[in-house]
């Protein structure tokens, strides 16, 4: 279930992406959007005490939804599709680095609330996507370090036996 702010902006919107992922449309009030697949039912609601409001995807609680497509070229044809219903597509189709074969299209709703429709290959060996996940979270850590220690000359670098880094101060 999703939230939004902007219910007149938003329907057309989900109404026309989640018919075109194969969705039926059951129900529809002033508050509440609701479409059913196979499986779970997706819900779209409103609540006008924070229709001021604007989706935060640094915030606590959601940071984008993420839908899996079968094929590489679904990826595809969804990206087509988005900007037929001019979706404001923040990257197109692109590899990604998470797994071996990722392959994703983001793109935000009238709200700015992220969606991702991605492909990962069903021949992905997990240890080979927690390598590469582990080798990107030591690349961020290396940055987020040498971006603290260039903001404050009172921390210092200390590497463990285990090769990570960790900042301390340099009083202590």
């Amino acid at each position: 279930m999703l939230t939004i702010s902007d219910f007149e902006a938003c329907f057309p919107f989900y109404e026309k992406l989640l018919t075109y992922l194969g969705m039926k449309p059951v129900m529809r009030s002033e508050t509440c959007f609701i479409a059913l697949a196979g499986g779970p039912r997706r819900n779209h609601a409103r609540d006008d005490s924070y229709r001021a409001e604007k989706f935060q995807q640094r915030r606590v609680g959601l940071h984008h939804v993420c839908l899996r497509a079968r094929e590489r070229g679904d990826v595809d044809k969804i990206y087509a599709f988005l900007k037929t219903i001019d979706a404001k597509i923040v990257h197109p189709p692109e590899d990604g680095p998470w797994a071996p074969g990722y392959y994703s299209v983001l793109f935000e709703d009238p709200d700015g609330i992220r969606l991702e429709v991605n492909h990962v290959p069903a021949r992905v060996c997990w240890r080979d996507f927690e390598t590469r996940l582990s080798a990107l979270v030591k690349e961020f850590r290396s940055k987020e370090v040498d971006r603290a220690l260039a903001e404050r000359p009172d921390l210092l670098s200390v590497r463990d036996e285990r090769g990570r880094n960790w900042l301390t101060s340099a009083a202590a």
